[in-house]
C-alpha cells in the first residue's frame, strides 16, 4: 500500500515517469491492495471484543480524511474512502452478529442443530462465507452501474444514482469525485466473508499459537544451531505484529509523510 501510494503520488503531483504504475497494472495492484485489506479487517473484527469502539474509531478517522483532503486540496478529496467502508461494514456485521446471537439461543435453533450440526457449524458458516464472496463478485459492478453473474448482465435503474446519500451505497452519480472510493456495495460482501473467514480460523489460531510457544521454548532452551535464523524471523514476525497492530496509524498517517518525503527528496534533486 505504501509503495502503491508512493508511486502513485510520484507520477500524479511529480509527473515522474514509472513503467510499472500504468493501466491495467494499476488496478491489478490497487485491488491486490484493497480486496486484502478489507477481508483482513472483517477477520480481525470476528477477534475484536469491542467492535462498536471500533465502528466509531473508523467512522470518526474517515470523517477527519475527508475533511483533511478537501482542506488540503492537494488532490481530489476522499469521500466515502476505504476507513468509511470498513466503519460502516463493521456496523452492519456488528448488528447482524448481535441479531444472530439472539436466533442461536432459542430453542429452535438448539433443536435444529441436534438434528444437522454440520450446517449450523462450521460447514454451514464455511457455506456462507462462499455466498458472501459471490455476492462481491456479483455485485462488484455496482457503482459502474450493473450487476454481472457469469455472461449474464443486469443494468441498474438509473434513479438509484441520484445523490451523495446513495453514493455512499455504491450508486454513485455521474457528478460524484473521490479520490479513494469503496462504498458499502459491494465491499460489505467481502468484508463480511472475511469476517466468517475468521470465527472459521479461530480454533486452528489458537492451536497454531500455543504449538508455537512450545517450539519457542524448546528452542531457545536447547540453544539449537538454527538460534540465529530463528531470532531472524522472530524479528520479522515481531515487526509485521507491530505494523498490524498500528495499521490504522500508519494508514492514516503514511500518505502525508511521503508527500513530505518525496517533496524534499524532490528540491533536494532539483
Amino acid at each position: 500500500m505504501i509503495a502503491f501510494h508512493a508511486s502513485y503520488d510520484l507520477v500524479s503531483l511529480y509527473g515522474v515517469s514509472l513503467t510499472w504504475f500504468v493501466f491495467p497494472y494499476i488496478d491489478l495492484w490497487r485491488n491486490s491492495i484493497a480486496w486484502v485489506f478489507i477481508f483482513l479487517a472483517g477477520m480481525m473484527c470476528s477477534y475484536s471484543v469491542h467492535k462498536i469502539k471500533r465502528c466509531i474509531v473508523y467512522l470518526v478517522c474517515a470523517f477527519m480524511i475527508y475533511v483533511v483532503t478537501t482542506l488540503v486540496a492537494v488532490d481530489i478529496p476522499i469521500n466515502f474512502g476505504i476507513i468509511f467502508c470498513l466503519g460502516m461494514s463493521t456496523a452492519v456485521v456488528t448488528l447482524v452478529s448481535y441479531m444472530l446471537l439472539r436466533v442461536v439461543k432459542t430453542a429452535a435453533f438448539v433443536k435444529l442443530s441436534a438434528v444437522v450440526p454440520s450446517f449450523t457449524g462450521n460447514v454451514g458458516t464455511f457455506i456462507l462465507l462462499c455466498v458472501m464472496l459471490g455476492l462481491f463478485g456479483i455485485t462488484y459492478h455496482i457503482p459502474h452501474g450493473y450487476i454481472s453473474f457469469f455472461q449474464y448482465t443486469w443494468r441498474l435503474p438509473a434513479y438509484l444514482y441520484s445523490s451523495y446519500i446513495t453514493a455512499a451505497f455504491g450508486f454513485a452519480p455521474s457528478y460524484f469525485q473521490s479520490g479513494d472510493y469503496y462504498p458499502i456495495f459491494p465491499y460489505l460482501f467481502l468484508y463480511s466473508g472475511g469476517a466468517l473467514a475468521g470465527w472459521l480460523s479461530k480454533s486452528y489460531m489458537m492451536t497454531l499459537q500455543t504449538a508455537r510457544r512450545c517450539k519457542e521454548s524448546v528452542t531457545l532452551a536447547h540453544c539449537s544451531p538454527g538460534a540465529l535464523l530463528f531470532y531472524g524471523l522472530t524479528f520479522v514476525k515481531n515487526l509485521l505484529a507491530l505494523m498490524g497492530r498500528h495499521s490504522l496509524q500508519i494508514y492514516v498517517l503514511h500518505q502525508p509523510l511521503l508527500c513530505v518525503l518525496i517533496f524534499l527528496c524532490m528540491s533536494r534533486s532539483a
